[in-house]
């Protein structure tokens, strides 16, 4: 299993179910359950937007993403 690096310089193990190989040019989006790839420049793209309309503090992007899905 691999590991990944969280904020603060700590590691967690990936999801068992998790594509160790979603590396460029795709990206994984996981929602709990739902999984689906998409084009990094896609998404990175995407990113930019949302950051652009909401700001670049990750508190503020997460908490967009949460009212996009109506939780």
């Amino acid at each position: 299993m691999g590991l990944r690096l969280k904020m603060a310089g700590t590691f967690e193990k990936h999801p068992h179910d998790y594509d160790v190989c979603s590396t460029p040019p795709m990206a994984t989006i996981r929602v709990g359950p739902h999984v689906f790839k998409l084009e990094r420049d896609r998404f990175e793209q995407w990113e930019k937007e949302l950051a652009a309309e909401v700001g670049f503090a990750r508190e503020d992007m997460v908490a967009e993403v949460k009212r996009r899905l109506g939780l």
